[in-house]
C-alpha cells in the first residue's frame, strides 16, 4: 500500500468512527434506550473514541515514516547507462553509423516525438555530414523544426 492509499484509508476509517460516535447518542435518545442499553452504548462509544485516536495516530505515523525515508533510486540499466555517457570521444558514440542514427530518427518520428527527432536529426547532420541520410534530413530539417516548435 502506498502512502496516499494508506493515508486515505485511515482517514476514511477515522471519519466513520467519528460519525458513529456523534450520531450514536442521537440514535439512543431518539429510540428511547433503557439504562442497560445506555451503559452498553457508553462502552461502545469509548471503544470508538479509542479507535478514532488509533486511526489518527496511524495516519501520523505513516506520514512521518514515509515522508522522511525516500526510496533508493533504481539501478540504471546497461542500455540507459550507455545512452547517458558523454559522447565526446569517437569510440563512445552511441550510434556508430549514420544508418543506425537514421533508424532512431525514423522511430522518433513514428512516435511523434518531434523535439527529440529534430535534435537527433541535427546530430546526425553534424556527425555524418556527407552521408545519404544527412542529405535526406537536410531537406526535411525545416519540417522537423516546425513540428517540434508547435
Amino acid at each position: 500500500m502506498r502512502r496516499n492509499e494508506a493515508t486515505v484509508f485511515f482517514a476514511i476509517v477515522a471519519g466513520v468512527f467519528f460519525l458513529v460516535s456523534i450520531l450514536g447518542p442521537v440514535f439512543l435518545y431518539a429510540f428511547g434506550a433503557t439504562r442497560h442499553d445506555r451503559e452498553f452504548a457508553l462502552i461502545g462509544f469509548l471503544m470508538l473514541g479509542i479507535g478514532t485516536g488509533a486511526c489518527l495516530y496511524g495516519i501520523s505515523v505513516i506520514l512521518r515514516e514515509m515522508g522522511h525515508s525516500p526510496a533508493p533510486p533504481p539501478a540504471m540499466e546497461p542500455e540507459r547507462a550507455e545512452l547517458m555517457r558523454d559522447t565526446k570521444s569517437p569510440a563512445d558514440k552511441p550510434y556508430p553509423s549514420a544508418k543506425e542514427m537514421m533508424s532512431s530518427v525514423k522511430t522518433l518520428i513514428e512516435l511523434e516525438n518531434w523535439k527529440l527527432a529534430h535534435q537527433r536529426a541535427f546530430e546526425l547532420i553534424e556527425l555524418f555530414p556527407q552521408s545519404e541520410e544527412a542529405a535526406k534530413l537536410k531537406k526535411n530539417l525545416d519540417y522537423l523544426q516546425k513540428k517540434s516548435v508547435g
